[in-house]
């Protein structure tokens, strides 16, 4: 399963897939903070093996980065300049 992150000034939008089909979807305010929270219960219940970010929020994509480092045991995938798509 992958856990494809969306990380605007807004919202937090955090999509788990199967294969290329999405299963669950699940926005969160960023400026509440409650994201950290969401990933435990997320990770509790599915077996995520991968991970990926994109985001126009710097200090919110650290924090997802080290939390998604400790849960899954390795650095998601950040999306931006160095990694062409």
């Amino acid at each position: 399963m992958l856990l494809a992150i969306d990380i605007g000034n807004t919202n937090i939008s955090l999509g788990l897939f199967i294969g290329n089909r999405l299963r669950k979807r699940l926005v969160v305010p960023t400026k509440e903070k409650k994201y950290q929270t969401c990933l435990k219960k997320i990770f509790r219940q599915k077996k995520i093996r991968d991970a990926i970010i994109c985001s126009v929020v710097p200090d919110v994509t650290q924090i997802l980065e080290q939390d998604l480092k400790r849960l899954l045991g390795r650095r998601p995938y950040i999306i931006g300049r160095e990694i062409k798509v």
